[in-house]
């Protein structure tokens, strides 16, 4: 069999098997799981959405359509991630904020993540990574830190923002 011919049977629509996929830890949100992917394959976030399978509106727009898939994993996406992925359904679900209350059904649900986050500037130290619970409104203090959490960059005060964590 050829190369070529290898390639056509791989159907449309679904992404390849990834060779190494880290595990999410416990309590990681989706979009810190995804970044972690992304940086073990020394990419940016939107060609690893890519890899995964997941639809994006536009390149410069990854960091939002990440927030949703994050507050929701439609079914097809849970799908072609766990395809990607070789995750469970169950196991990616638990990355999302619609595992742990209500489900989203828009950008305008009152749980969303805002367009400012706070976050424990220790977690997040090189090779940190994102607790979903950091995006519930009563988050406010690290119980691993004893810290209260920040939605500003401690070097320049710059609010935090998803686009500002490529």
């Amino acid at each position: 069999m050829s190369t070529q011919a290898s390639y056509r049977s791989i159907p449309v629509g679904l992404p390849r098997r990834l060779p190494v996929v880290p595990l999410p830890l416990a309590g990681e949100s989706f979009f810190s799981w995804v970044d972690h992917l992304a940086h073990t394959y020394e990419v940016h976030r939107g060609p690893m959405m890519h890899a995964l399978g997941l639809v994006q509106t536009a390149p410069q727009w990854a960091a939002r359509d990440l927030i949703r898939y994050t507050m929701q994993l439609p079914a097809q996406a849970s799908r072609v991630v766990g395809t990607a992925t070789g995750l469970t359904n169950r196991e990616l679900a638990v990355m999302t904020l619609e595992d742990t209350g209500p489900p989203y059904t828009g950008i305008s649900a009152p749980r969303m993540p805002k367009e400012t986050w706070a976050f424990c500037p220790k977690c997040l130290t090189p090779g940190g990574r994102w607790p979903l619970w950091w995006y519930e409104p009563w988050a406010v203090a690290c119980p691993v830190h004893l810290c209260y959490l920040v939605s500003f960059c401690p070097h320049c005060d710059t609010p935090f923002t998803p686009e500002r964590t490529s």
